[in-house]
């Protein structure tokens, strides 16, 4: 496992300070990720829960697995911004960063920017390194979706529209599509092992 994730580590282009997992797939992956996310923005959350007002945002062509991770966190589906997409189906960065500015100015607390690396219905991958500029301006964690289009990275004339992705904070994608493993498998790296240790990590007697 720790060979796989570190072949995948390089793949992605995340620094040797990533960690990671196999796990069942993107779904998991995400949830893994995102209480990663919202354990860096809520101090204590592990043992004193999540505090109301957190708000994330992805585009309206993501994956319906991060509605319900947020859902399963206790963040809550309603919390998950859906942006509106472009004639390209990527996510409006302008719409991106006004729907945050509303949401600081009704006292709402931005946690995390989901990008999208493939979706679901037409492949789209979002302008990935634009929402990375965003959320290291904002101070916002940065996860990208790669369930579907992650490994394309692989793929010399599909490389440079993941550009961006190497910036994430943590990713998920899935062995089971284009590397053609037979049975449900996934990845998420996660760009600090630190946090991400601070996030699992136990002292049980």
């Amino acid at each position: 496992e720790r060979q796989v994730i570190e072949w995948c580590r390089q793949i992605m282009g995340f620094p040797e300070s990533a960690s990671g997992l196999i796990v069942s797939g993107t779904s998991m992956a995400t949830i893994i990720a995102l209480k990663i996310a919202r354990d860096q923005r809520i101090a204590d959350a592990r043992n004193s829960g999540t505090l109301p007002g957190l708000t994330g945002y992805a585009s309206e062509q993501a994956h319906s697995c991060i509605g319900r991770a947020f859902d399963l966190l206790g963040i809550g589906s309603d919390s998950l911004r859906k942006i509106p997409c472009d004639e390209s189906f990527k996510m409006n960065v302008q719409e991106l960063n006004a729907t945050i500015d509303k949401d600081n100015d009704n006292g709402l607390t931005p946690f995390v920017i989901i990008g999208t690396a493939g979706s679901v219905n037409v492949g789209a991958i979002d302008s990935l390194d634009s929402l990375a500029d965003t959320a290291s301006v904002r101070n916002l964690w940065f996860h990208v979706d790669g369930a579907f289009g992650a490994t394309a990275i692989l793929c010399p004339e599909i490389k440079p529209l993941l550009k961006g992705l190497e910036r994430a904070d943590s990713l998920g994608f899935d062995f089971h599509k284009w590397l053609h493993v037979n049975y449900d498998a996934g990845c998420v790296l996660v760009r600090s092992k630190e946090k991400h240790l601070e996030s699992f990590s136990g002292r049980p007697e």
